[in-house]
């Protein structure tokens, strides 16, 4: 049986590594053919997972800091032009390959990101494979900028999912984020089911704790895509200067200006506890072998720090709802120290680093973080329902709205 699964990413790698991760834990089910299809840049960072077929797109990007709107990353070519050749390409590979199941990574909730590529081949699919199952994968905060959304925008998203979708997958613990903690989506009205998953996390059976190194605790900054990192790096790198005490080890990302790079790198020359890197090869296992995370707030960098169990400092990138909104409910856990990013010092991150330090560090609260191999269990037994002819039944034991 052929899933395809379907990405957008611009700013961050969020979006690319979760479906990746997912992609690979679905090929592992007997008789199914993986295709991932990436709509973003290449990152050089996803790890090779032979069991799947990878295939990049043209991309498109956001085409600034504070816009949602995508661009092509190659001269002379108009969005339109990306859009197309996409339809063309996935229409091919679902010639040779048909669908049993199609996974759109975050979209419909994000229109202005994948309409133009994804709305003609949900049509396509509902025409030529009417046994194809369509399905929507989603974090737990399925918003970009705005709290507030249009009420003529919810009324699309639910338009779309009433019509084409199948099943919604949220990868959340409903008992720390829902749907309905977001205001703009509490109107949202829909006919599929919405099963939480848990997070989605790469969960591993053993957590080595880190090794000091010459007794000094190891601290890591990554700032996930890197494009707009700087300032966040730059104030690390202050501190890290300062701060000898410790051992530094600052990630750019693939995204940041090569230029930025290097200058961040000259900063620390002949710094013995500072290091700077433009990537870290698996970023997701590297974080267990450090006593401190300092990162932004994305979706993937916290699972990961949360399920090892690792002190964590968030500064949310400046002017998004989503990361904001979930560093302020993790802080409240007690899963994390956070610090907006207009609060962002020297003396305040320095502070907040020794304060870190203070103690015993034990996470006051346990989140599900089961939606990997969860996520992996629903989609199995919707195909094999599929395939034997048989409708889908939602387990009591799911967590359905």
């Amino acid at each position: 049986m052929n899933v395809y699964l379907l990405s957008q990413h611009s700013l961050g790698v969020g979006h690319l590594s979760r479906t990746s991760l997912l992609a690979g834990e679905l090929a592992r089910i007997p008789g199914v053919s993986v295709v991932h299809i990436s709509c973003g840049p290449s990152t050089g960072i996803i790890p090779s997972r032979p069991e799947v077929s990878l295939v990049e797109l043209p991309p498109l990007i956001v085409g600034g800091l504070s816009s949602t709107e995508l661009v092509p990353t190659e001269g002379g070519r108009t969005r339109q032009d990306v859009e197309g050749e996409r339809v063309r390409v996935i229409e091919g590979l679902m010639e040779k390959r048909p669908p049993d199941m199609f996974i759109t990574e975050f979209f419909p909730f994000s229109p202005h990101r994948l309409e133009g590529t994804v709305m003609p081949l949900l049509r396509a699919i509902r025409q030529r494979y009417r046994g194809c199952a369509i399905v929507c994968s989603a974090r737990d905060i399925p918003v970009c900028h705005h709290e507030a959304l249009p009420a003529e925008k919810v009324a699309s998203i639910g338009s779309v999912f009433n019509t084409y979708y199948d099943l919604l997958l949220v990868h959340s613990d409903p008992v720390v984020l829902s749907l309905s903690d977001v205001p703009g989506l509490r109107a949202l009205r829909l006919s599929c089911p919405v099963v939480y998953t848990g997070y989605i996390c790469e969960r591993r059976s053993t957590t080595p704790r880190p090794a000091a190194v010459g007794g000094k605790r190891k601290v890591i900054v990554t700032v996930g895509g890197g494009r707009d990192g700087h300032r966040l790096i730059g104030c690390a790198i202050s501190v890290a200067l300062r701060k000898k005490e410790y051992l530094f080890d600052i990630v750019c990302g693939p995204f940041m200006e090569e230029s930025m790079v290097e200058r961040m790198s000259r900063r620390v020359a002949g710094m013995a506890h500072v290091r700077v890197h433009r990537c870290v090869h698996n970023l997701k296992e590297a974080i267990a072998g450090y006593d401190l995370v300092i990162c932004q707030g994305g979706y993937n960098t916290l699972m990961e720090t949360v399920v090892r169990g690792r002190r964590c400092i968030s500064i949310p990138r400046k002017g998004s709802y989503e990361q904001g909104k979930r560093v302020r409910v993790f802080s409240a856990k007690g899963l994390l120290t956070a610090l907006a990013e207009t609060r962002l010092t020297g003396v305040a991150l320095s502070g907040l680093i020794d304060e870190a330090f203070r103690g015993d560090y034990t996470p006051a609260l346990r989140l599900d973080l089961e939606g990997l191999g969860r996520t992996t269990s629903i989609i199995g037994e919707w195909l094999s329902s599929r395939a034997g002819g048989v409708p889908f039944p939602l387990a009591p034991s799911r967590r359905v709205v």
